[in-house]
């Protein structure tokens, strides 16, 4: 009985697998009006990410609940094995992986986070202790599984969609990089964001790494409760005007909650630029119209929020860590060396 429930579990990943991947068949109708017909292609393709997130995150789902249903079952095998009931076993791995919460580790916690709790107590501290051994214990449970899953060699058959390749129409500058780089990162960017701010270091780490194998380009997207970023866009267009758009880039992030129009034309000034070219540039609103073209090609591809990258057209949402950067990165340049073996 047991053999068969594993086999059925194989069984049923398979299946959900194939769910995931299998497309609907080329030229399927979703509607009909009048003489137009229009396919399930159409209406995916007019989707873009939006379909890609629904997508990822069925997959997410049916990913966590796969491998919960493996783990029940991993545990079950070996407390057979043991002659034990699987909660007993459990209990006592977790037991025997799961390190004691120390006083030191409520203290650390407080203090990481003394904004949110200014006022610590007894009944705090034991909140503070009792989350800390769930997530400890949390931690064990992980352990435990995956050295069962080794020894079982069990696996989860699902595959991951494949993020949608979208082309990036409209200017390509602000541009730092190699002029024939393999690799394109598009970001789109608002002055006043933090999160832009917070993952700039992260890029200039990616150009130090990469060297001319990548180049980096500038996006315009200002959100419009950030009262101040739109012209802060601008601003950065006029800085490009005089070839300083970088060093005006950095030095707006710099000082994020300076961004009004008087403080944009003192920062043009320390930054060596022409003070009176700039500031009939951005009175002049010269730079607007290239800012809302930005947007509106952001709009098209589905960005909703800052930073949004697209790494030779694919979508990266967020202030990524360095690490998710480079494995995006590798794989596209992995593919343009396959492409053209011989150089």
């Amino acid at each position: 009985m047991m053999r068969s429930k594993r086999y059925l579990m194989l069984a049923v990943g398979a299946w959900l697998a194939l769910s995931v991947a299998a497309p609907l068949q080329a030229g399927t109708l979703a509607a009909k009006v009048g003489g137009k017909q229009i396919t399930v292609e159409e209406v995916d393709k007019a989707l873009g990410m939006k379909r890609y997130e629904v997508d990822r995150q069925l997959y997410q789902l049916r990913h966590d609940q796969a491998r919960d249903l493996v783990a029940d079952h991993l545990l079950e095998l070996e407390a057979k094995s043991l002659g034990m009931t699987a909660d007993a076993y459990l209990e006592q791995e977790i037991a025997r992986t799961a390190k004691p919460v120390e006083s030191s580790e409520v203290d650390q916690f407080l203090k990481a986070n003394a904004q949110k709790f200014p006022n610590v107590d007894d009944e705090l501290r034991a909140k503070v202790g009792k989350f800390l051994k769930l997530q400890g214990e949390r931690a064990a449970w992980g352990k435990v599984i995956g050295r069962l899953e080794q020894k079982y060699n069990a696996e989860i058959l699902l595959t991951a969609p494949e993020p949608p390749r979208v082309e990036v129409k409209g200017a390509m500058t602000p541009v730092k990089g190699g002029a024939q780089a393999a690799v394109t990162v598009v970001e789109f960017s608002d002055f006043e964001c933090p999160y832009c701010s917070r993952v700039q270091d992260v890029l200039g780490q990616l150009l130090a790494h990469y060297g001319d194998r990548i180049r980096i380009v500038f996006r315009h997207f200002p959100m419009p409760f950030h009262a101040n970023a739109a012209k802060a866009s601008e601003a950065g267009q006029c800085a490009e005007e005089q070839g300083k758009f970088w060093p005006f880039h950095d030095a707006m992030f710099k000082q994020q909650n300076k961004l009004t129009v008087p403080d944009l034309k003192a920062l043009a000034k320390a930054t060596g630029l022409d003070a009176a070219k700039f500031d009939a540039c951005l009175d002049g609103g010269t730079q607007a119209a290239r800012v809302k073209a930005d947007r509106e090609e952001g709009e098209r591809l589905g960005v909703s929020g800052t930073p949004t990258f697209f790494v030779n057209g694919i979508s990266m949402v967020g202030s990524l860590p360095l690490e998710e950067f480079k494995t995006a990165i590798d794989a596209e340049l992995a593919a343009a060396k396959a492409a053209a073996p011989g150089k």
